[in-house]
């Protein structure tokens, strides 16, 4: 009877222990965010990682493995840094990803392995997109008016009213010489066809320099085509050009091929 009672105990130890490590991979929680959607070829985005643990414990131990795969699953290399670490719960630990040479989806995927306790290692699998896409150039032209050579100038470029490049740009002009600004890597994740306003404009860690003339002005760029005037001017021709042929078929004059030649 007693050899009874401890073999039931046993099963119910047993089995409380299954459902304890089944609670414990239920209260684990992960998160992937990347700074942007979108980032442009061979240019880095950060991404960040957390775990969180609901349950109760006395020590707990989490190590992550993260990596980059492209659209077929390959693996890219030296695309994540750290690839590999420990967290602590709660914490944010951040994964600086490297897009590749070709635009497309990329996933991150992060691998989070813990051990509560003296229990089992538990697995658990998270990932994000990201596009990575083929970068724009924007650059604008600015005049130093002065007599003074301005150097370390730091630039803000602004795409239809919006702030794009996360680092200011520096650029020097020489007393009344001109520099073109460029920044080449703004990477939109969806940016329509058309026209678009660019302006650039002074950072607030520099001081504003008022003899610059290019400044916090509108200047305009197109996507898909150099501007909506040459696509009208294209296509008055081409329906001129079907005009010409339309007139030109209907004042042919048809032949008789099939008429007998009249005898002698």
């Amino acid at each position: 009877m007693i050899v009874a009672v401890m073999a039931l105990a046993l099963v119910f130890m047993a089995g409380a222990g299954l459902m304890a490590a089944d609670s414990s991979a239920d209260d684990a929680t992960t998160s992937i965010v990347f700074d942007s959607s979108s980032v442009a070829t061979e240019a880095t985005v950060d991404a960040t990682i957390t775990f969180n643990y609901t349950g109760t414990y006395e020590q707990i131990e989490v190590t992550y493995t993260a990596k980059l795969t492209n659209s077929s699953g390959t693996t890219q290399s030296d695309a994540v840094s750290p690839s590999t670490g420990s967290l602590s719960p709660g914490v944010k630990e951040t994964l600086t990803v490297t897009a590749p040479e070709d635009a497309g989806t990329y996933k991150l995927t992060v691998v989070f392995e813990y051990t509560v306790d003296d229990g089992d290692e538990v697995e658990v699998t998270n990932s994000a997109s990201l596009k990575v896409v083929t970068a724009i150039t924007l650059s604008v032209d600015l005049t130093n008016n002065s007599t003074v050579d301005i150097t370390n100038l730091l630039l803000d470029f602004y795409v239809d009213g919006k702030k794009v490049n996360d680092d200011p740009v520096k650029v020097s002009i020489a007393a009344g010489e001109t520099e073109t600004a460029s920044y080449d890597k703004y990477a939109p994740e969806n940016l329509s066809g058309g026209s678009h306003t660019l302006s650039v404009q002074v950072n607030e860690d520099s001081l504003l320099a008022n003899s610059i003339t290019g400044l916090d002005d509108d200047h305009t760029f197109y996507v898909g085509h150099s501007s909506y005037s040459l696509l009208n001017v294209l296509m008055a021709i081409f329906l001129i050009l079907i005009i010409i042929l339309a007139i030109y078929i209907y004042r042919k004059p048809v032949k008789n091929y099939g008429k007998p030649k009249a005898r002698r």
